[in-house]
């Protein structure tokens, strides 16, 4: 059977319409190539999904509490093995994913930013504010 021209102009249209409509519902359901990638606006989360979700929780000093000391502990949880920068220390967490990091803070109000990355190049930031009163 011999293809005629507008038949054959017919089948490529709704190949090439078919190919357009996976390729824009793959992208928008964050699926393409066989791997799920997500990325937010604001730096929150940048990069590939995995199995295990991307998470960070600074747990002490609480955000917002006043302190009698310049010296403090910072501690959290986030994802075993992510990379974690704490103003400007930098550590590592370990496999139950808890950091620590001692900082020498100012007189008076403390913005301590925390940050972390996981292995697979997914990427949160947060922040807490610490007033410090020595006398």
């Amino acid at each position: 059977m011999k293809l005629k021209p507008h038949n054959f102009f017919t089948i490529l249209c709704l190949a090439v319409f078919f190919l357009s409509v996976f390729v824009v519902v793959s992208s928008k359901t964050g699926f393409l190539n066989g791997k799920s990638s997500t990325s937010t606006n604001g730096g929150v989360i940048v990069g590939k999904t995995t199995a295990v979700k991307m998470f960070l929780e600074v747990t002490s000093p609480e955000n917002g509490s006043t302190i009698e000391t310049s010296s403090v502990l910072v501690k959290g949880k986030t994802v075993s093995k992510a990379e974690v920068f704490i103003n400007e220390a930098e550590t590592k967490a370990n496999s139950q994913g808890n950091f620590s990091t001692k900082l020498d803070l100012d007189e008076g109000e403390n913005i301590i930013n925390v940050a972390a990355n996981d292995t697979d190049g997914n990427y949160l930031e947060t922040e807490i504010t610490v007033m410090v009163e020595t006398f």
